[in-house]
């Protein structure tokens, strides 16, 4: 691999769709719901903060009331067999009276008698997960210390992160609907542009006309509208350029292949006939050129789309007939009706005879002179023209429908016909399938025509 060639992988990446709707949802969803995740951990922390001055103050304050009420009882009646629990927040606030020496002297009811492990200083202390706060009574050097419930401000705050977080999570959702309105309703524009494109070909270049674009799609359809015109001016140019030529050579061709035969006839068994037959035939080829630049150029025009469905069974009979009038085709060319009573599709008259017409000398010019040519209709609104001759290639089938692009036969053609029958057929909404070899068959050739439109009328 060539050094700085993308590998496949890459390459297949870079093929696979991407919706712009996706990845602004997507990108803006994510974007804000790590911006509110990121709000919800500084309110935790900040409310963590809050939370525990609450309950540090709380401490303090049941600490400083209870101790002078602890030492006067302990001097009136002395170490009494239990007090009640001091209120505190939610829970039941465990307390110690100690003197200097760390006895325990009065505790409230549930507490063991072994001190608090918290050092004799005032202020507040956090052992193993438990707040505790200690006042002293400087007269009489008794310390109350205060123990705060074991979980209780882990409790308060998990309910405060729940009670916090629980209406963003259901927030989320709502605004990534939100954001997913927004961007479809904000890329509107883009998909009216799309079906605009999306009609557009070489038979239809008009403006693209949206008065209510955005200032940043405005610019880009100017542009386009530009380059739509340039490219119309230019294929018109194409097209009277190949009309009026193939125009004016009509009738030099046709009187020029007048006289060369003329000019057969006269030579007779003279030794020079051989070359006169050979201006013959090229100038044949050469009408029949003309002809297809002729019909080319009124495909290109656009004839082909009709407003209402027509009936192209008895277009189908005329021109299966006219063909018939042919010595070499009266008895190879087989219609098959398929028993239908009418064949309907919006295509137009005229260039449904080409595109027939067309078929016919495709298969008269490559299929086996000994073999038939069968044109049939099917009640699915298809019609098959099928010939013998060698099988095509794949690849070589493949690309048929392209313009001045022949198969492997020597035979004469121009190379056109098949393209101008494919352009008729996707101007109305059908299209030209190609089978090689034809189908219950080991060789032979088909082209197949789905009807465009064949449901109405």
């Amino acid at each position: 691999m060539a050094a700085g060639e993308p590998s496949p992988g890459r390459r297949k990446g870079r093929e696979r769709p991407w919706s712009i709707v996706q990845r602004l949802v997507l990108r803006l969803s994510l974007f804000l719901g790590v911006l509110w995740a990121a709000a919800v951990t500084i309110s935790v922390l900040a409310l963590r903060h809050e939370i525990d001055e609450v309950y540090d103050n709380a401490l303090a304050t049941t600490a400083s009331r209870l101790l002078p009420l602890a030492v006067a009882d302990l001097r009136l009646d002395g170490p009494p067999a239990g007090t009640p629990a001091a209120a505190g927040h939610g829970a039941a606030l465990a307390y110690q009276l100690r003197d200097r020496t760390g006895r325990v002297l009065v505790g409230s009811d549930g507490v063991s008698a072994t001190p608090f492990p918290v050092p004799l200083t005032a202020g507040h202390d956090e052992v193993d997960g438990r707040f505790y706060f200690t006042a002293v009574d400087n007269q009489s050097q008794r310390y109350l210390q205060v123990a705060e419930p074991a979980g209780e401000r882990m409790e308060a705050i998990t309910e405060s992160v729940i009670a916090l977080t629980m209406p963003l999570l259901l927030l989320v959702p709502v605004a990534a609907l939100a954001v997913l309105w927004s961007v479809r309703d904000s890329l509107a524009p883009l998909g009216r542009i799309r079906d605009a494109f999306r009609c557009r070909d070489g038979s239809h270049l008009a403006p693209i006309d949206e008065p209510e674009l955005p200032e940043e799609l405005a610019p880009i359809i100017r542009d386009v509208n530009r380059l739509f015109e340039r490219l119309r001016q230019a294929l018109e140019g194409e097209r009277n350029f190949a009309a009026n030529a193939a125009h004016a050579l009509r009738n030099p061709v046709a009187a020029a292949l007048a006289q060369a035969q003329r000019l057969v006839t006269r030579l007779g068994g003279s030794p020079h006939r051989d070359r006169a037959e050979q201006a013959v035939t090229r100038l044949h080829a050469l009408a029949h050129l003309v002809e297809k630049l002729l019909q080319l150029a009124r495909t290109d025009a656009g004839i082909a789309l009709a407003r209402t469905p027509v009936d192209l069974l008895p277009v189908v009979r005329l021109v299966v007939d006219d063909y018939r009038r042919r010595p070499d085709l009266a008895d190879r060319l087989v219609l098959d009706e398929g028993g239908v009573d009418r064949l309907a599709s919006h295509i137009d008259i005229d260039a449904f005879g080409i595109v027939l017409g067309n078929l016919l000398d495709n298969a008269v010019l490559h299929g086996a002179p000994e073999r038939p040519i069968a044109v049939s209709i099917d009640g699915r609104q298809t019609l098959s023209v099928r010939n013998g001759g060698a099988v095509v290639p794949g690849p070589v089938l493949a690309h048929l429908t392209g313009r001045f692009k022949r198969g492997a036969s020597a035979g004469p053609g121009s190379g056109l016909g098949l393209a101008i029958v494919d352009s008729i057929m996707g101007q109305s909404g059908g299209r030209l399938d190609l089978l090689s070899p034809a189908p219950g068959q080991a060789d032979g050739f088909q082209a197949t025509l789905v009807l465009g439109g064949a449901q109405g009328g």
